[in-house]
């Protein structure tokens, strides 16, 4: 879900996950993280965005992954 939330947003200003240029991903459970890597190499090409991937203890509404987008038109 949370993906395709950030499709919709990126789809309303007239950007697709090509303009992503910097994620920061934060994961309530370490053990994700491979699935999580698997995920991100299907959804962005190379050169993939900057990333940082954090392991917090919980995320509002409890989410298991919360993800940071900065996406540039140029």
């Amino acid at each position: 879900q949370t993906v395709e939330n950030i499709k919709t947003i990126l789809t309303e200003v007239n950007l697709t996950l090509n303009n992503v240029v910097s994620v920061t991903a934060y994961l309530t459970d370490q053990s994700d993280y491979t699935v999580f890597n698997e995920i991100y190499a299907e959804l962005f090409q190379p050169p993939y965005p900057t990333r940082t991937t954090v392991t917090v203890k919980s995320l509002p509404l409890n989410a298991k992954v919360e993800l940071q987008i900065i996406a540039s038109k140029e």
